[in-house]
Formats: C-alpha cells, structure tokens, sequence
C-alpha cells in the first residue's frame, strides 16, 4: 500500500502487522507497531537523514518501529555511518532497521519452499537480536570477529 499520497509526509510503503507469532508479533508487542513503515531508498547508503525521516513517521499505531529498504549490500551497520544514527533514534526509543533490497529477495524467495518457510522470520529475529545486543552498544559485526579471534 502507499498510503498518504497527498500528505506532506508521505510514507512509501505502510503495511499492517497482524501477527501472532514469530518477529512481527514481537514487532507488535515490542514497539507497539500495528502499521509498519517502510521507507524505500535507491541507493546504499544511509545517512542520519533517512533514520530521521522514518522517525518523524513513528508513533501512535506506527509504534516505535520502522525499516529502511535499501541497495546497500550488507545487513551490517558501519561506524562512521548508519550506526550512529540507528544509536541516535534507539536511544530516543525507536528502533529503525536497515534492510537490503537483496537480503529482502532472498528472504522472500525462501517462502516458496515449504521447508524453509521459516527461514526469513528466523533471519529477520537474529537480525532484530543483532541490532539490541550490539548496535545498541555501539559494536560492529568486524569487531565481534576480531574480539573471538583474540580469545
């Protein structure tokens, strides 16, 4: 759906989270998101500009939870990047994930085989953990590697 096509805040893609299990129920019960906001962008990367227009977009039935689908290559964030700005809005309480176009495809070309169904909602939990247990700290994937290396 592109919802507000007349509105001075236009959302590009808003879509209502009905679940009752798996990551988007625990999007819904987490961030209170009943409608889920996705902003798309062509490009790769992300600056603190598009974390704040997707938080300008949240509240009331949004919640406190939105996704920016992009054409970066990677799910990871980057310091120096889209790391402090998901910092910046997290500790403002929401919480704003970056998906790749890409990562997308491949999530949604798993859901024809029904053996794994389910792969993409457990890609999209171990991302969401990814993005509280380090993000939210202000580490970054390489350093979690470099950290098991020394051990």
């Amino acid at each position: 759906m592109f919802p507000n096509g007349q509105a001075v805040q236009r959302r590009d893609i808003v879509g209502t989270n009905q679940a009752v299990s798996g990551f988007w129920r625990r999007v819904r019960q987490d961030y209170g998101t009943r409608q889920v906001i996705f902003e798309v962008k062509n490009y790769e990367n992300m600056t603190v500009e598009e974390y704040r227009q997707v938080s300008g977009y949240l509240g009331k039935e949004y919640g406190s939870f939105g996704i920016i689908l992009c054409r970066d290559k990677d799910t990871a964030l980057r310091r120096g990047g889209d790391l402090e700005s998901f910092r910046e809005f997290y500790g403002k309480g929401q919480l704003i994930m970056k998906l790749p176009a890409s990562t997308l495809l491949s999530i949604l070309s798993k859901l024809r085989s029904p053996e794994r169904y389910d792969a993409g909602n457990a890609f999209l939990e171990k991302l969401l953990d990814t993005y509280i247990r380090m993000y939210a700290s202000g580490q970054t994937e390489r350093e979690k590697t470099s950290k098991k290396k020394k051990s």
